[in-house]
């Protein structure tokens, strides 16, 4: 799941490598970036997860870890 969501933010911001603790922000990306990307990603899942997953949770790993307690808490 964590190198879906590097290779998302590495289309959106046309850089590569992103590694899991590399910061959104610190990598050229903004809000509306950062929208996108949550509003792709919940297309693909079905999921909610809220404007807090845009701006709190900005490296791979920590939005990640969000993403699966989406999952777990929808599939309860």
């Amino acid at each position: 799941m964590e190198g879906i969501i590097a290779g998302l933010w590495a289309d959106a911001l046309g850089i590569q490598p992103v590694g899991v603790r590399d910061d959104f922000f610190e990598l050229g990306g903004h809000s509306l970036l950062a929208a996108g990307i949550v509003d792709r990603i919940e297309a693909l899942t079905g999921l909610r997860l809220g404007a807090e997953a845009r701006y709190e949770r900005p490296t791979v790993e920590r939005f990640t870890a969000h993403l699966r307690e989406a999952f777990e808490v929808g599939a309860s």
